[in-house]
């Protein structure tokens, strides 16, 4: 994983930390959302596809450490509604509650709410 910063001139990309990931799911991951702070860290959501007709998206918490963004843990991959192209678009927490707002097939945009307990943050990376 890298971490970067918009060059001095706005146009370049300047790596400032490297992090390597063992965890070979990783490989794969694609895009995330916004990731917002809870406590000393910050959560955020992942995603990455499998090739199968359609395609399949599925999504992971990944906390990081706050100052240094470091990867510290994540969830298990999971899915919102379907097996389909999903993807999400805005995360937040509510009390016991995370709250996501997910586009289905790129067109359908609904909020899911989903208790925290339901998607643990707890595999170490």
């Amino acid at each position: 994983m890298q971490i970067g910063k918009i060059g001095k001139d706005g146009k370049t990309l300047e790596i400032v930390q490297t992090y390597e990931i063992s965890k070979p799911i990783f490989k794969k991951v694609r895009g995330s959302s916004i990731f917002i702070e809870d406590g000393d860290t910050l959560l955020g959501i992942v995603h990455f596809s499998e090739e199968m007709k359609p395609r399949h998206y599925f999504h992971m918490i990944v906390r990081l450490e706050k100052n240094t963004f470091k990867p510290l843990s994540y969830s298990e991959p999971f899915c919102f509604q379907h097996y389909g192209v999903e993807f999400c678009l805005g995360f937040t927490m509510k009390k016991e509650e995370y709250i996501f707002w997910i586009s289905k097939k790129d067109n359908d945009t609904v909020m899911v709410s989903i208790n925290k307990n339901e998607i643990p943050v707890c595999n170490n990376i």
